[in-house]
């Protein structure tokens, strides 16, 4: 080695180190497969990735016989892996509402159940 390259060398700061890379990024909201394994009225279920809470789109059909074969109502009910669970969004109609309300009331009512578990004064009378 020549003396400029060894005299270069030994003066020269040694190269940055990067950080390591960020793990890729989950959405917040991730389809979930087998809602029915969770839920015999299931029809559709997304996970919550930053808590691993369950949101669960339930069917509940009219008992009366006055009502046509299709009469009935959405739910949708947040699990926790907690172990509680709670309603979060339900309609008074067939009509399914925007999925972007559900989701909005969905992560409230996972903040609430989170709170309660923390703190179980917090209770709002929930079933769960």
């Amino acid at each position: 080695m020549s003396e400029d390259l060894k005299q270069h060398a030994e003066t020269s700061a040694p190269p940055p180190t990067l950080p390591p890379a960020a793990p890729p990024a989950l959405p917040t909201w991730i389809e979930f497969p087998l809602p029915g394994e969770v839920h015999r009225a299931a029809f559709a279920g997304w996970l919550h990735t930053p808590t691993g809470a369950l949101v669960l789109k339930l069917w509940h059909g009219c008992d009366s016989a006055r009502c046509r074969a299709d009469c009935g109502r959405w739910t949708y009910q947040v699990r926790h892996p907690g172990g509680r669970s709670a309603l979060a969004y339900a309609t008074v109609t067939r009509a399914e509402p925007p999925l972007s309300a559900v989701m909005e009331a969905a992560a409230v009512t996972i903040e609430q159940l989170e709170a309660e578990m923390r703190d179980p004064s917090t209770v709002s009378g929930r079933a769960g």
